[in-house]
């Protein structure tokens, strides 16, 4: 029991020691710490300094005593440091005791300095790299690129030659150029635009070829159709001599069913060179092609007779294979002669058949219904020889469409 009181004495006793020394010091108005005693304290401020060397003296009553503190306790402290007139310099305060320094900080010599700008002071400057949304000034920006795998894709044919890019998740882009047609330019798009609009080209750098300008190239015409835009000739080669240089062409336009977002196309460079050779020699062959050539046929029958001959079969397998690679071949005319005479009803009644004979065949083979007309013309026997047509002969004539 004694030993249980003798422990909790000395931890008490511990404990009272540990809080006396980390306690903190008083300081005076000039910095300097004070001891714990009144006495001490009063002894410290009373001392002046250079007279603190001075030897002792006898201690005075105690009515002097009590006359002499009141009047040092009147007297305004004086410091060894000059006290200036500003408060911002800011004093070093010292400690009076090593343990309180362990732990605790100094203050710095200098306080911090920091700058405040007020919200009217800041200034907008136009000396920055703007982004695509600032400069188009729009909300929402649609890109559409091909990626870095998409490749030019070449179709060709006799009469027929395409170079096209798709477009994902929009539509595709595509270079052609038929027999009697001049080079053309085309994008067809999946949805088609609220309404007709302008487009403006551009041929950019890569990115990877940051030191090259980017070039402005023009306006097109923007339409509400699934080919929402035309290009000419002229244009189709500019675009064409662009993506053999390496340059990025992109199309930019309104879109959208409010046609308040902006829609960037662009098309790729990458591994056109090899695309272009194949479209150039599909354009070569075009050249020793003439429809002039198939655009007329003649195809003879015997007299009184609607039946073909065996050269008649090959003369429409030709004109069967031209409209199937021609898309651009509208209407098939089929144009029969007969005479003015006694036997007016005979010859036009045979006529129809030889005409039907053609028809039949046509369709057989593929040809649509809808492009095939019959025409049949009555006149006189003078009138046939001078225009050199003949009643036994059915006339083919192809028609092309001026808009593909």
């Amino acid at each position: 029991m004694r030993q249980r009181i003798h422990f909790v004495a000395g931890l008490l006793l511990f404990l009272q020691v540990a809080a006396a020394v980390a306690a903190p010091p008083r300081f005076n108005g000039s910095g300097d710490a004070l001891s714990d005693t009144p006495a001490t304290a009063a002894s410290t401020v009373a001392t002046p300094g250079p007279a603190a060397t001075s030897p002792a003296k006898a201690d005075p009553p105690l009515e002097d005593q009590a006359t002499a503190t009141d009047t040092k306790q009147a007297t305004p402290v004086q410091s060894d440091k000059q006290v200036t007139g500003t408060s911002e310099t800011p004093q070093k305060k010292t400690s009076g005791h090593w343990f309180w320094n362990l732990f605790h900080k100094r203050a710095t010599d200098t306080p911090r300095e920091t700058t405040r700008k007020n919200a009217g002071d800041l200034v907008n400057t136009d000396k920055r790299h703007k982004e695509v949304y600032d400069l188009l000034q729009t909300a929402d920006l649609h890109q559409f690129e091909p990626g870095i795998d998409a490749i030019w894709q070449v179709k060709s044919s006799n009469v027929m030659c395409r170079m096209s890019l798709q477009l994902p998740n929009y539509g595709y882009v595509e270079f052609r150029q038929g027999v009697a047609q001049p080079l053309e330019f085309a994008m067809y798009v999946d949805h088609p635009p609220a309404g007709s609009g302008r487009v403006q080209v551009s041929s950019e750098p890569p990115r990877w070829r940051h030191y090259v300008k980017t070039k402005d190239l023009g306006i097109l015409e923007l339409g509400n159709s699934d080919r929402a835009v035309t290009a000419s000739a002229e244009w189709s080669r500019r675009l064409l001599m662009e993506l053999s240089e390496g340059m990025q062409p992109v199309l930019r336009f309104w879109d959208a069913a409010d046609a308040s977002d902006d829609v960037e196309v662009f098309l790729s460079a990458i591994q056109f060179q090899a695309s272009l050779n194949q479209f150039q020699h599909c354009l070569g062959q075009l050249l020793h092609y003439d429809f002039k050539q198939v655009q007329l046929n003649v195809l003879h029958f015997n007299p009184d007779s609607s039946k073909m001959h065996k050269q008649t079969y090959q003369q429409l397998d030709e004109v069967i294979g031209t409209t199937k690679t021609d898309k651009g071949i509208a209407a098939i005319n089929l144009e029969i002669y007969t005479y003015r005479d006694g036997l007016e009803r005979y010859n036009f009644r045979l006529a129809t058949r030889r005409a039907q004979a053609v028809r039949d065949y046509l369709i057989k083979h593929g040809i649509k219904e809808d492009i095939i007309y019959i025409k049949i013309h009555t006149k006189s026997k003078s009138q046939m020889t001078k225009l050199g047509y003949k009643d036994s002969d059915v006339y083919i004539a192809l028609q092309r469409d001026k808009q593909k």
